[in-house]
């Protein structure tokens, strides 16, 4: 059903990448979810406590017209909140995170998921999912493997700085790299300048006093950057 030609090439050669023989083709054209992401450029990210709490925080966002959210996985009644947005906001981007397995990948997927997002490079993913699939890595050598199939997860990255992306890119300048785990919309704003293509924020954004004229404002100014930069 699902599977592109760059995570075909991967899981046929997935020993190859751990080898290192074969290098990763940046040149595959971006999926469209990837497009979204990128012109977005901050991606919230729902991982509460119950489905009742991240339906009402991504109803605050698409209400506003905020163009996507990711839902964790980890959400209890993830599938709820998943049903209830693809149903309400139809023109929406909807992901979800945390994806540890087929069995999850498969649920949201036929509940309408538009991209899944997993923490790290997992082959078995990569083979049957390949069209909607981002996958996570925290070393050079993770992040390599994981940008087979095109935009990767840097996680957890609070832990690092910004110094991290830039020695990273500054070896794969083409990798298209999504920082997430623990970033304030403050912190968000100086990875973009650092060169990510899009950044993951979490409960964070929702510690703010006004997070949909916050989360709205940081995408502008991101968007309006990079724009300048090119």
């Amino acid at each position: 059903m699902l599977g592109g030609w760059c995570g075909f090439k991967f899981a046929a050669r997935c020993l190859d990448f751990v080898l290192g023989t074969l290098k990763p083709d940046w040149r595959c054209a971006l999926r469209d979810f990837e497009h979204r992401i990128e012109d977005a450029k901050l991606v919230p990210v729902l991982r509460e406590d119950s489905w009742e709490l991240a339906l009402d925080r991504a109803r605050l966002l698409l209400d506003a017209h905020y163009p996507l959210v990711e839902v964790a996985a980890t959400t209890p009644g993830w599938q709820r909140v998943l049903k209830a947005v693809r149903r309400e906001y139809p023109t929406s981007l909807v992901g979800v995170g945390t994806v540890l397995d087929s069995a999850t990948a498969s649920a949201a997927v036929e509940l309408g998921a538009e991209f899944l997002v997993s923490p790290h490079v997992n082959p078995e993913l990569a083979a049957a999912f390949s069209d909607v699939l981002i996958q996570g890595g925290f070393t050079p050598s993770e992040l390599y493997a994981a940008s087979a199939l095109g935009m990767v997860k840097l996680f957890p990255c609070h832990v690092l700085s910004v110094n991290y992306l830039a020695s990273v890119r500054g070896v794969y300048p083409e990798m298209r790299i999504m920082p997430t785990g623990g970033l304030t919309v403050a912190a968000a704003k100086v990875w973009l300048q650092a060169g990510a293509v899009a950044v993951g924020v979490g409960n964070s954004l929702f510690r703010e006093k006004d997070p949909v004229a916050v989360l709205l404002a940081a995408a502008e100014m991101a968007s309006s950057t990079t724009e300048h930069q090119r």
